[in-house]
């Protein structure tokens, strides 16, 4: 009786490692993504606001106007992207690989 049950516990502490290493990982791979978006972003900007510097010379004021709606856009246009990437069906599909990769949960 008392090894059924060392058993059980094992494979629960198993299963929920493997989860938890799993959660783990996508949480880093977010983290990480993030923060090489934020270093392009940045880099980008600068790009941008040196660009538009040299095409409108009539003031600085201008060049960094023209490069916030450049920006502003961009990013626009990336959130709506990262939007539909990860829409809930893509989410459905992602958790159902997930579901295969994965036993049931046992029963507490």
């Amino acid at each position: 009786m008392l090894i059924k049950d060392h058993r059980e516990l094992f494979i629960k502490v198993k299963h929920h490692t493997k989860r938890f290493n799993l959660e783990f990982r996508k949480s880093m791979i977010a983290a990480l993504t993030s923060a090489f978006g934020m270093l392009a972003a940045l880099t980008w900007n600068n790009v941008i606001v040196e660009f538009m510097s040299k095409v409108t010379s009539l003031s600085p004021f201008h060049g960094k106007l023209i490069s916030a709606i450049i920006v502003s856009i961009l990013s626009v246009l990336g959130i709506i992207l990262a939007t539909n990437l990860f829409s809930p069906e893509r989410r459905k599909k992602i958790q159902s690989s997930l579901t295969d990769f994965l036993p049931e949960s046992p029963k507490i």
